[in-house]
């Protein structure tokens, strides 16, 4: 029962780490706690109504969305008042699609269960990372996940973020004397997604970026990989749902044949009762919302639309990326390519030139995203993009890397990352 750690750091020439701990590692993450001062929780809820960033009262998904989002932040041991002590660099960490809930609500809890708290003390007690805030927020929304993402349907989360982002900086006593040097991001799953895709579109925000398993490629046309993709899913999608794909498209069978494939539909009361499904629905409601204003008729296709099942007049808003025999659907799939980090860096081989990155897969992983991770590290190497630090991380017999109580070793690594990349603060104490 042994930890191993397969780190590649992408440099002009690739190089490779193997590292490994015994048990007692996976004890104790810090390795022996340090005992000393404790941090504190500060939790409260932030309201994003104002700016009218959220649908309120059911437009949009047509499912009520609550401006009032959950927040739950560490602030270091012998903290101060914003004006009555040194300020503090402060790391930004997001949720993975579904958080921790069985239901949709999601808790601010996400980090905090498994012990990100004595994580931090430990590790600012003995000098391993310097003092600094780690703030979360509740970004999700009915399907899951909302992907940090703006669009007119499902609402403007990546707003939200960037104006959390500026709440937290009057709020606390968050260092802003250096600029993005004081801020950095990070998440796991869709908040690994997030946190990439936050640095890409706001390159003064943030000085350093990290990924834990995120989402960072929606396709590869690499077989190597063993990946093709989010065609995979459909399966999956399919099966939840009880539905049979059709042989082939275009349908030759009649529209009556194609029922069943929209009466697919997500659980918006527990949203990991359907995973797949629901993780569809909520890329979908993020990337490729269905505007009626806007849709062609090759958009109608893929429309989840329950009336057109003869079910409940239910509006989803949202195109799926595959049709009803489970292959790609070039105009919904076009909107996701848009939004793939791997593409969008392969793109713009720039786009995160002036940030720090790091980049963590399990090797397990139930939504391919070890794959996705590979495709993201061969596009940095292939793009040149020489700040992105990539590694591999297995977990013991029985106790994969999928678990979320198996973060807490992770984030040691995490919160250490960003320590070293953020600029010494002027002001002392």
């Amino acid at each position: 029962m042994r930890k191993s750690l397969k780190g590649l750091f992408v440099t002009i020439i690739i190089t490779s780490l193997v590292l490994a701990s015994g048990c007692a590692r996976r004890n104790d993450p810090v390795g022996a706690v340090v005992s000393g001062d404790q941090g504190a929780i500060k939790s409260f809820l932030h309201d994003f109504e104002a700016p009218g960033f959220l649908p309120a009262n059911g437009e949009g998904l047509t499912l009520t969305e609550f401006p009032s989002r959950k927040s739950k932040t560490y602030v270091p041991p012998h903290y101060r008042l914003p004006g009555q002590g040194r300020p503090y660099p402060v790391l930004y960490l997001l949720l993975d699609f579904g958080g921790n809930a069985t239901t949709k609500d999601v808790t601010a809890e996400y980090y905090f269960e498994i012990g990100l708290r004595r994580l931090a003390d430990s590790l600012i007690n003995a000098g391993v990372i310097r003092p600094m805030i780690i703030a979360t927020v509740d970004l999700h929304n009915a399907y899951g996940g909302s992907w940090y993402t703006n669009n007119p349907i499902q609402g403007r989360y990546d707003d939200c973020l960037v104006e959390f982002v500026a709440y937290v900086d009057t709020a606390l006593n968050a260092s802003t004397h250096n600029g993005r040097f004081s801020r950095a991001i990070s998440g796991v799953g869709m908040g690994g997604y997030g946190a990439v895709i936050s640095a890409m579109r706001h390159p003064g925000l943030f000085s350093s970026v990290s990924s834990i398993n995120g989402h960072l490629a929606f396709s590869s046309e690499s077989v190597k990989h063993n990946f093709r993709g989010v065609v995979e899913w459909a399966p999956m999608v399919f099966e939840e749902n009880r539905v049979t794909p059709l042989p082939v498209s275009p349908n030759p069978y009649g529209d009556a044949a194609t029922l069943p494939y929209y009466s697919i539909a997500p659980d918006i009361t527990r949203p990991l009762a359907k995973p797949f499904t629901n993780l569809v629905f909520s890329m979908a409601a993020a990337f490729s919302p269905f505007n009626p204003a806007t849709a062609t008729s090759e958009d109608s296709v893929t429309w989840m639309n329950k009336a057109v099942a003869g079910g409940v007049e239910t509006n989803w808003k949202v195109t799926l990326p595959f049709d009803y025999s489970g292959n790609l659907w070039p105009p919904s799939w076009s909107d996701w390519k848009a939004n793939d980090p791997s593409r969008i860096l392969y793109d713009n081989p720039v786009a995160l030139a002036d940030v720090q990155v790091k980049v963590m897969a399990g090797t397990t992983s139930r939504y391919n995203t070890l794959a996705q991770n590979r495709i993201f590290r061969d596009v940095a190497v292939q793009r040149g993009a020489l700040t992105v630090q990539y590694s591999e991380y297995e977990g013991y017999d029985g106790y994969d890397t999928e678990a979320r109580n198996y973060l807490i070793f992770v984030l040691k690594d995490i919160l250490i990352f960003h320590s070293d990349n953020f600029t010494q603060d002027p002001f002392t104490p």
